[in-house]
């Protein structure tokens, strides 16, 4: 039976579609993913060994007779220099993530061509970020404004508090109506952030709960995965005492890491816009042919 396409969403169809976009695409994604997210962090790791073992965080506490206060007054003054890592590091995997979804369309774009398609949307690219915030920034003004009036009112200040569970829930729910912008940013060959972004939110909207699910569980997943895999490497990074060694296997294993979920995260937006937005116009004409 042939993939259902125009606003159907089948959980197990899209996973499954996505392992194999990344499969049959393998090779050259592993090209982009390796230039835009391996050896950016293995640059990093090597160029500012110390930030990056404070931005590892297990490797940062794993000295249980350290001094708690000492450990965070160390943390604290590397947080400058990890927000300029981390934004360099994200401004310059805009354009692999962009590249990556052109090299998995149909019109199956030479590496060259998917690296050029993902710089030229990166400005675009960095707009849809900015929406989010904008949109989350909004959402958490609706909504925390009413719990910190009432509990004003009230005389319950800690009732301002609850307000951070929904706020956290909304910025999963803006996630999830907005993670189909860039596939249409680059499968549709728009460069209007605002564009793709309304286009996304049309998209998922009939699905917009099993889409809602499919990523919170895929975040959750995760979310345990990064958890025990940076707590090993921490302790595999301290056996190595530090030094180049120590920063060559962080670097390695995170830059390895953010290429397989980079790949995976690609594809997976992919299979989902192909399964919401129908068969691409490539498809369209080979019907009419």
């Amino acid at each position: 039976m042939g993939t259902k396409f125009g606003m159907s969403f089948d959980m197990n169809a899209a996973w499954e579609r996505a392992f194999d976009l990344v499969k049959e695409n393998f090779q050259l994604l592993a090209i982009v993913a390796s230039v835009f997210f391996l050896l950016p962090s293995l640059a990093i790791y090597l160029l500012a060994p110390d930030t990056m073992t404070a931005l590892s965080g297990p490797a940062l506490f794993s000295d249980p007779d350290a001094d708690p206060e000492l450990v965070l007054e160390q943390f604290q003054q590397e947080l400058g220099p990890i927000f300029a890592i981390s934004g360099l590091i994200w401004i310059v995997q805009l354009a692999g993530y962009g590249a990556m979804i052109a090299l998995m369309s149909r019109g199956r774009p030479t590496v060259g061509e998917s690296v050029l398609i993902g710089a030229k949307a990166m400005p675009s690219t960095f707009a849809l970020l900015l929406i989010f915030f904008l949109l989350y920034f909004v959402t958490v003004l609706i909504i925390a404004v009413p719990f910190s009036l009432i509990g004003s009112l009230l005389g319950m200040p800690a009732l301002g508090a609850i307000a951070a569970f929904p706020a956290a829930l909304s910025s999963i729910w803006i996630l999830a109506r907005m993670s189909l912008s860039l596939p249409v940013l680059i499968l549709e060959n728009t460069l209007n952030p605002v564009q793709s972004t309304l286009r996304s939110f049309n998209l998922t909207h009939q699905k917009q709960w099993m889409v809602l699910l499919f990523w919170t569980v895929l975040f959750v997943g995760y979310l345990i995965f990064a958890l025990l895999f940076t707590s090993v490497l921490g302790l595999v990074a301290g056996l190595a005492e530090g030094g180049v060694l120590g920063s060559l296997i962080l670097g390695l294993s995170n830059g390895a890491t953010a290429m397989a979920l980079g790949m995976l995260m690609c594809g997976l937006g992919v299979a989902i816009y192909e399964q919401l937005a129908g068969p691409q116009s490539e498809d369209v004409a080979e019907v009419f042919e």
